[in-house]
């Protein structure tokens, strides 16, 4: 029996350092599963930060660029005004050159009363006296 007692004792120990070392196995697990976890939240924190700066970023850019686009709106209605502007400014230029051509004024005359070039004040007198001569022709 006492063979039995001292099998029986061994057994228990066997069981006992089996379960020990399986215990010490998993601590060692767990706590490398712990290392990756804090390593994987460091991670996330990370990123989740740099979202957080892209997006402000974006935010950034995208106010920037709506008010470029505003402003270039601002800038092309003002340009196509001008133009605006000035090709009236040279019909009633050119159309009182006309007026003065048909008065009988001279290309230097027209040139300096409605601020036209002198070539185009000679292109004005030569059309209106063409005309003058196409008009007398017939009749």
């Amino acid at each position: 029996m006492i063979e039995l007692g001292g099998v029986v004792i061994a057994v228990v120990l066997l069981v006992a350092l089996f379960f020990g070392l399986l215990a010490n196995r998993l601590q060692q697990k767990i706590a490398r599963q712990n290392d990756q976890i804090q390593t994987l939240q460091r991670d996330l924190r990370s990123l989740c930060s740099a979202a957080v700066h892209v997006g402000e970023r974006l935010g950034r850019i995208e106010r920037t660029s709506s008010q470029l686009s505003r402003e270039q709106k601002i800038l092309s209605q003002k340009q196509s005004q001008t133009t605006i502007k000035v090709a009236s400014a040279d019909e009633s230029a050119f159309d009182q050159a006309l007026k003065l051509a048909q008065k009988g004024a001279t290309a230097e005359e027209m040139a300096d009363i409605c601020n036209v070039t002198r070539g185009e004040a000679d292109l004005i007198a030569m059309m209106h006296r063409l005309e003058k001569e196409g008009e007398d022709s017939t009749r």
